[in-house]
């Protein structure tokens, strides 16, 4: 199975777990990249963004530095300290990684994911960083 097919099931299955009846899955937009919806809420606002920007590095197989952003409980559980402080988007380290900022390496290291996918993540954590 190509990573387009993997990416695409993976995105799927997600979404299908954690979609609540109150919000819309995330879509892929026509450049191949990811689309939030509006509506989206919780992990679900997120996971499309993980799955194709960050699951190459830190996927559920041999995962860079220990972190997992496979899942909820993963990307919750961190690495050998948490990532995410929920409701607290500028203290949380995967935010910082994001805009290169406290000293942590800028990520994706391929360059800066698209403003308003940052934007859902900050959003998903400002809103305490539900599933």
């Amino acid at each position: 199975m190509n990573k387009t097919a993997l990416l695409g099931l993976f995105t799927f299955v997600v979404c299908l777990g954690c979609n609540k009846s109150d919000s819309a899955p995330a879509t892929m937009d026509g450049s191949g990249g990811v689309a939030i919806a509006p509506s989206s809420t919780g992990f679900a606002a997120v996971a499309p963004v993980f799955a194709q920007h960050c699951a190459d590095c830190h996927g559920a197989q041999n995962p860079k530095f220990g972190l997992s952003l496979t899942s909820y409980e993963m990307v919750m559980k961190g690495s050998d300290k948490p990532v995410i402080k929920a409701g607290d988007p500028d203290a949380s380290m995967i935010v910082q990684a994001l805009h290169g900022a406290n000293g942590k390496k800028q990520m994706p290291p391929k360059g800066p994911l698209p403003a308003d996918q940052i934007k859902a993540i900050e959003d998903w954590i400002r809103d305490g960083a539900k599933p």
